[in-house]
């Protein structure tokens, strides 16, 4: 059994395998990676374990430099990603090279951003939930499934006259989705970010977006993995917010869906009782709690960057006052380091 770092030659058999692991992501996937590089320009450290030439197990990591530190992240810019293994020895394995690793270089910390306990003793963070909802050709079925609230959103937003389309416009999301992050304070990932995506991983995303009075007023980032289909990230334009229109644009998608036989819909992380949460849960998919772990080398606890913390809400309520052209050039550099 080896150990080792990824090769270019191997890339490939990496993807073979990712794609066949039952916790396989697409952002587990050697074209995350190179988006991953090509935005942000993070060095990848990516590990395989081979048995008779055969991958058997991965870890993507990243370094991610700051002014004072540096810190392994598994896998930035996704709420998930960690390690993929046949069997718990393999997986146990792969973690001592990491944590090691994280020694040698003199690390902060390594955090997984993991769906269940690695069970290796790390200290764990549980801030985080994702949804996934099962899609059905039932159409009725589905539509009984979900809350009250949100089949009255549906029904009140399918009275306006509306158009959706499904493309690659990365423009129009950006436009609205630069604006959104600013508005609830949070820096963008910069157009960088989509540019890169649609160019290495084309097949895999989609834009969907609705239009009111030939205006966006929501566009969301679609990732399509297996049978598995991701709502990334999106945004709604403020000043269509009461129409519900993002709840209609949702229904459309989870019939087109279901219809071409995928078989979930992943709504991504949202904050416990954040308003993205309730608005998910509306739906009623099965919640996960994330379990991120995390081996801390220079620091005694865990690094606190969520949005619920005081830094994060001081820093968002200034942010939020900050014009547009100013949020969407520095924005980009601050997710950089904060991935």
């Amino acid at each position: 059994m080896i150990i080792e770092e990824l090769s270019e030659r191997l890339e490939n058999e990496w993807d073979a395998f990712v794609f066949s692991h039952p916790d396989g992501t697409i952002y587990h996937q050697i074209g995350w990676k190179k988006l991953i590089q090509q935005t942000y320009n993070h060095t990848p450290v990516y590990f395989i374990c081979r048995e008779n030439e055969k991958i058997v197990g991965v870890l993507p990591l990243f370094i991610i430099k700051s002014v004072f530190n540096k810190k392994f992240v598994s896998v930035p810019y996704c709420p998930y990603g960690g390690v993929l293994a046949v069997n718990g020895k393999i997986q146990s394995q792969l973690l001592d090279k990491a944590v090691s690793l994280t020694r040698e270089l003199n690390l902060k910390y390594l955090e997984l951003r993991e769906k269940r306990d690695l069970n290796y003793g790390l200290a764990k963070a549980e801030k985080h939930v994702s949804f996934m909802l099962k899609l059905s050709q039932d159409s009725n079925a589905l539509w009984e499934s979900f809350s009250s609230s949100t089949r009255r959103h549906i029904r009140k937003a399918e009275k306006i006259e509306y158009e959706i389309k499904i493309n690659k416009d990365i423009i129009t999301f950006y436009d609205l989705y630069s604006k959104h992050m600013r508005n609830i304070g949070t820096p963008t990932l910069g157009y960088k970010f989509f540019k890169n995506l649609a160019n290495l991983l084309n097949n895999s995303f989609d834009i969907a977006t609705i239009y009111y009075n030939n205006q966006p007023a929501s566009s969301i980032l679609l990732l399509y993995f297996n049978d598995i289909v991701i709502y990334d990230r999106g945004a709604s334009s403020y000043k269509h917010k009461d129409l519900n229109l993002n709840y209609v644009l949702f229904w459309n998608i989870i019939c087109d869906l279901s219809k071409q036989n995928y078989a979930y819909l992943d709504f991504g992380r949202s904050i416990p009782e954040s308003g993205t949460y309730q608005f998910k849960n509306g739906w009623r998919p099965e919640v996960i709690k994330l379990q991120y772990q995390y081996y801390l080398n220079t620091v005694n606890s865990i690094p606190n960057i969520s949005q619920s913390s005081m830094k994060r809400k001081i820093f968002a309520k200034i942010w939020k006052q900050l014009p547009l052209n100013f949020t969407d050039k520095i924005g980009s550099y601050l997710r950089k380091i904060s991935p």
